[in-house]
């Protein structure tokens, strides 16, 4: 039975209202305020609208709804971490419980502007916690989180790291866009990728030279596609961050390492 359409909004709507919901409870509302589980619902509302549209209609690529509808589920867990298990504090920059597996941060309070230049200075704060998913620059840094360059403590400028940034996202994206015509017709790819052909090794003597080479360049183009997804994401949210004076060019590291240092598994998974 198809959902009455007053029931569905925009993803791309509802991604932007959850991260607003985000940020505003976690910069505005002491750990122990009544709003940050009251506010919870919303976060799920979010979802549930977003889950509902048409996404073929709303991107260009199927790659971007799916992004946009696991990020809003990866929003709520965020807001379930950061303002009900670890509850972030604004005012002492840092987790004041140990439900989220940090240890919590001394009682101290930040000095910050009263009036509405204080509580932007704090929801700028939470917005910038939000996307710092590895907790750089912070006491609960995670370990090898990839420097900017060889010299420790090089920080490139606020301008250099935006049309940098600016740069890769592009180029990432028309990548992205680009695979759109390695897809075959339809019709074809029910024939490749039909469920008689799921089972390889059970079946080597009529595997032909057509399908290994279909498995192969599948399995390295959803690496690749992957790897442009979100190394486009990350070097565009950045810059945009960093381009409003958000965020620090010091708390967005790049996503990945070198190609060179992940000689073996351990360090191939950071």
């Amino acid at each position: 039975m198809p959902f009455p359409t007053f029931l569905t909004a925009p993803p791309t709507l509802c991604m932007l209202a959850s991260l607003a919901t985000c940020a505003l409870v976690l910069g505005l509302t002491p750990p122990t305020s009544s709003l940050r589980p009251a506010a919870f619902p919303f976060m799920l509302t979010y979802v549930y609208l977003g889950a509902f549209t048409s996404s073929a209609d709303a991107f260009s690529h199927p790659l971007y709804a799916n992004l946009t509808g696991g990020s809003l589920m990866g929003m709520v867990l965020k807001y379930v971490d950061l303002a009900l298990l670890s509850a972030w504090s604004a005012e002492s920059r840092g987790p004041t419980r140990r439900h989220g597996g940090l240890e919590p941060v001394r009682e101290k309070d930040v000095k910050a502007e009263s009036g509405a230049r204080g509580r932007l200075e704090k929801v700028s704060w939470a917005l910038t916690l939000i996307f710092n998913s590895r907790l750089v620059d912070t006491a609960w840094e995670v370990r090898h989180v990839p420097q900017f360059s060889k010299e420790p403590g090089w920080v490139p400028s606020r301008v250099r790291f935006v049309l940098s940034r600016t740069a890769i996202a592009l180029v990432c994206f028309v990548l992205l866009d680009a695979t759109r015509f390695l897809a075959g017709p339809p019709e074809q790819n029910a024939v490749l990728f039909a469920p008689e052909r799921v089972a390889f090794f059970s079946r080597l003597r009529d595997v032909s030279m057509e399908e290994v080479v279909v498995r192969y360049v599948s399995a390295v183009m959803f690496g690749v596609v992957t790897f442009l997804l979100f190394q486009g994401v990350h070097c565009g949210v950045g810059a945009i961050m960093v381009g409003l004076g958000v965020s620090e060019v010091k708390t967005w590291r790049p996503c990945f390492g070198r190609v060179i240092e992940s000689w073996s598994l351990r360090r191939f998974w950071g």
